[in-house]
């Protein structure tokens, strides 16, 4: 397991943020206070602030399935739970109620374990892409779906569709007709226990184990367990850029030798040329993801991947900082969530990133200063440049005019 290598402000207080107060939420919250808040797992792991985050007031459908009572219709869903665990409360146990939507990578930097259960493909992105220890809860009717850290990066995304619209916990017409259903009773029982067993790794314990990723509802059980993340990449040399006749490359295509000596050095030596669109047609050629890392001394090293994704494995003998990492896309040019996990991995020892589709090219520029035009508000990438698409036809006559 994966844990936060940089201590935070206060170096003997852990922070967990819970984001989301609604059916999951105010469930986990409440079950995982009162667990947590004596005995000798919260003796040793100093101090524990709890900090949950949702901006919603309770209203009158929200009390047939989650955490609150009519006495509580109007006021601040955080408030309204995390009032009762006051008694809880203690110099080693602390309790925050924050009425903020997380719309930014501040409140989970600087947390050790952070868990989302809101609605919001935003937020959900947000922790994917800068928590180390994450949990990602859903449900709805009587199923849940639980995502964690350790869940392959491709399938994350593909779980997280940033226009995907919003939906209750409860299927349509549920709370009308009172057939309540409690996949957010799972949901947040799961969450409860992977808190405290993720704190049980934190405090030094070898036998500990988070419960598994998984797809399950009430009525049929277990549906599913997800992919977890691939094994790591062993490192690989730099290649000397040089194009190599076409019929070789055909050859070494038509058998499916993507990874052979040639049609690497003939990636780079595209790259090398700023010939875009060569390099685009090859990798589309193979029907392949490639990726071109420069380091600091111009060396290259070539990546080809699988369909929808290529991973950069470790450069060897590189020197940083890199000046340029080039990827392809299958047909259009864009920043993908794992685009973006890469450069934020490479963000302070990169100076520069392109993406390649069929006809055009995106860049973003690393800056010295944060730019009004970025990837992303907060954080790291509001040093990176957002700049528009560039069609192959204006980068070639700029090469030609110079």
């Amino acid at each position: 397991m994966r844990v936060q290598e940089q201590p935070n402000e206060f170096d003997d207080e852990l922070r967990i943020t819970i984001i989301g107060a609604g059916g999951i939420g105010s469930n986990l919250v409440s079950h995982a206070v009162k667990a947590l808040h004596s005995g000798a797992l919260l003796e040793s792991l100093g101090s524990v602030r709890v900090r949950l985050y949702d901006s919603d007031l309770v209203e009158e459908s929200n009390l047939a399935h989650q955490n609150f009572t009519p006495d509580d219709v109007g006021r601040y869903k955080v408030e309204a739970v995390m009032q009762p665990l006051l008694t809880f409360q203690s110099d080693k146990l602390i309790l925050e109620a924050i009425a903020e939507d997380v719309r930014s990578p501040d409140p989970i930097l600087d947390a050790d374990i952070v868990v989302v259960a809101v609605d919001s493909m935003e937020a959900r992105r947000l922790v994917h892409r800068y928590s180390h220890c994450w949990l990602d809860l859903r449900c709805q009717g009587d199923g849940f779906v639980a995502v964690d850290f350790r869940v392959d990066p491709r399938v994350t995304s593909k779980l997280t569709p940033i226009d995907a619209p919003r939906a209750s916990c409860q299927l349509p017409g549920a709370i009308e007709s009172g057939n309540i259903q409690f996949g957010h009773l799972l949901a947040a029982a799961h969450g409860a226990q992977w808190i405290l067993q993720c704190l049980r790794i934190l405090a030094g314990s070898e036998v500990a184990m988070p419960p598994n990723p998984q797809s399950a509802n009430i009525t049929f059980g277990t549906l599913g367990r997800f992919d977890a993340i691939s094994p790591e990449l062993q490192p690989t040399p730099a290649v000397s850029p040089c194009t190599h006749p076409q019929y070789l490359l055909n050859e070494l295509v038509e058998r499916g030798d993507h990874d052979s000596l040639p049609i690497k050095e003939t990636l780079a030596a595209f790259a090398i040329d700023e010939d875009w669109r060569s390099l685009w047609l090859l990798a589309d050629k193979m029907g392949r993801e490639v990726s071109l890392l420069f380091d600091a001394e111009d060396r290259v090293w070539v990546d080809v991947g699988t369909s929808g994704q290529v991973r950069v494995a470790p450069p060897e003998g590189s020197k940083i900082p890199y000046k340029l990492w080039i990827h392809t896309h299958p047909r259009d040019a864009y920043w993908s969530s794992t685009d973006i996990d890469s450069i934020l991995m490479f963000s302070t020892i990169l100076e520069e990133a392109i993406v390649l589709g069929h006809d055009h090219l995106k860049r973003s520029v690393r800056c010295e200063e944060p730019t009004d035009y970025c990837l992303e508000r907060g954080g790291e990438l509001e040093y990176w440049s957002e700049e528009p698409t560039t069609k192959y036809e204006l980068v070639e006559e700029i090469i030609d005019a110079n």
